[in-house]
């Protein structure tokens, strides 16, 4: 199961629908990279309302974005125009009055839900807040943002920072809130629906937190498919430009309190993670986003920081595959998939996954060279498998969803695998480096302050009544 758009009083919000698997390849949902007042965006959520996309972002008092294709857009206004509320000053002095981060947005009982957090930046002091509008149409006369106060905050006592909301209804409609940023990671707690604050006696679970503290988990955004529960977090350190660390990594559940499992059965708890996304390219530190749903499929809406461009900030949006293997990956905006033939996929591609890959797993680039007989040089076979490629060479194996030119999918190892079709002059072969987890060593704070004591197991919650 996934969510697709209904309309409710004239406003499209996310409802629970099937998603079809193992269907034909569809056109894009996203037709190429998006354009317009696309930078200094950060950890952005997208809804749509009245025909329209609406992104919201961390920097400049949270600014509005629209779009009416999903390509074009443009900065319409801000939710903290004149600063955050006077109650974030009293509590975080030093902290900008313009700095609000990480919103997400929900819509229910007739008006937008909108969670945010202003942050001491390294450290566990911060804040979540909330504010409703009835619309996030700025020109419209209903639109008028109403701080509905505070709704959590954490010191440097706490066992992780109030940071990185995300507001998630499950199978029974009961309303539940994700938050946290490094330390022990990401928490989950009821909420009652009547006033979007947590609800008296509600256990916080905890989800997902990295082996060490400092290697850093948030960004958390949650979604059901397919008959479970999806964790797509953060990891590394985010905010440097071009030094960013961040990638995304997934964990599914059967139910949304957890356990979650990554793809190799690793637990989320224990510092495992399917990496969906990494940095390659002109794209560092690609993270924070929400997955949303665009004509009955899945888009993943995040940032990177654009290294053409002095590493800026920017707006990304790209469209979810599900694998033979059930789980996602997350292709290039633009890109067309298309049944494998023998004739399209002959001659050399270079096969290279995330660096992120290297907390676990050996790092992968290998130039291998299709031949028309099925066979691999310098050894090895291919097959088509459906709308699948299949290669093994070296005693590996992948699959790959395929375009002219490029291709997306995992390996044996289950790590995510970008290919690419190249001019024939790279020499044969795979080449791997085994990789190991280490402190970061970039420029910027690191979190300040020893680990806090592990958070007990607890019992999840109950999910009705």
């Amino acid at each position: 199961m996934g969510r697709a758009w209904g309309l409710v009083g004239g406003v499209v919000v996310a409802v629970v629908s099937a998603v079809p698997v193992g269907a034909e390849p569809a056109p894009p949902v996203v037709p190429g990279p998006v354009v317009g007042d696309v930078t200094e965006v950060h950890d952005p959520t997208m809804v749509r309302e009245r025909g329209w996309w609406y992104v919201l972002s961390t920097n400049g008092g949270m600014g509005i974005r629209r779009s009416a294709d999903l390509v074009h857009w443009s900065l319409v206004g801000q939710v903290f125009p004149d600063g955050t509320p006077d109650w974030v000053r009293d509590r975080l002095p030093d902290v900008p009055p313009d700095n609000a981060w990480a919103p997400d947005l929900s819509y229910r009982d007739g008006r937008w839900w909108l969670y945010w957090s202003v942050a001491d930046f390294g450290t566990r002091r911060a804040v979540t807040g909330l504010m409703t509008n009835a619309t996030l149409d700025p020109a419209s006369p209903d639109y008028r943002w109403v701080d509905e106060g505070l709704v959590l905050a954490t010191d440097d006592t706490s066992p992780t920072a109030a940071i990185d909301a995300n507001a998630v209804t499950d199978e029974h409609g009961d309303q539940w809130l994700a938050w946290g940023s490094f330390w022990d990671g990401i928490f989950v707690r009821r909420v009652d629906p009547a006033t979007g604050n947590f609800m008296t006696g509600a256990a916080a679970v905890n989800i997902a937190r990295r082996k060490e503290w400092w290697q850093g988990v948030e960004g958390s955004f949650l979604v059901h498919r397919d008959g479970w529960w999806w964790l797509v977090a953060s990891y590394g350190f985010c905010c440097h430009g071009v030094d960013s660390t961040y990638s995304v990594h997934v964990g599914r559940s059967r139910s949304l309190t957890g356990p979650y499992v990554d793809a190799a059965g690793r637990p989320l708890r224990e510092g495992g993670g399917t990496t969906l996304l990494g940095s390659y390219g002109d794209v560092v530190g690609p993270g924070h986003g929400s997955v949303v749903p665009v004509e009955g499929q899945l888009v993943f809406v995040h940032h990177y920081y654009d290294r053409g461009n002095g590493g800026v900030p920017a707006l990304s949006i790209r469209q979810l595959l599900w694998g033979p293997d059930g789980w996602p990956v997350a292709v290039d905006p633009g890109f067309v998939q298309v049944t494998p033939t023998a004739s399209a996929v002959g001659g050399q591609w270079r096969l290279t996954n995330h660096p992120q890959e290297c907390v676990s797993r050996d790092r992968i680039d290998a130039t291998l060279t299709l031949r028309a007989d099925g066979t691999v040089s310098p050894d090895g076979r291919w097959r088509i498998d459906g709308d699948v490629l299949r290669i093994e060479s070296a005693g590996r194996s992948w699959w790959l969803y395929v375009s002219d030119d490029a291709g997306f999918g995992r390996d044996d190892s289950t790590a995510a695998v970008r290919g690419q079709r190249t001019d024939g002059t790279e020499a044969d072969g795979v080449a791997t480096t085994l990789c190991s987890p280490a402190p970061p060593t970039g420029p910027g704070p690191k979190p300040e302050g020893p680990p806090p004591p592990a958070i007990p197991i607890v019992e999840p919650p109950p999910t009705t009544g």
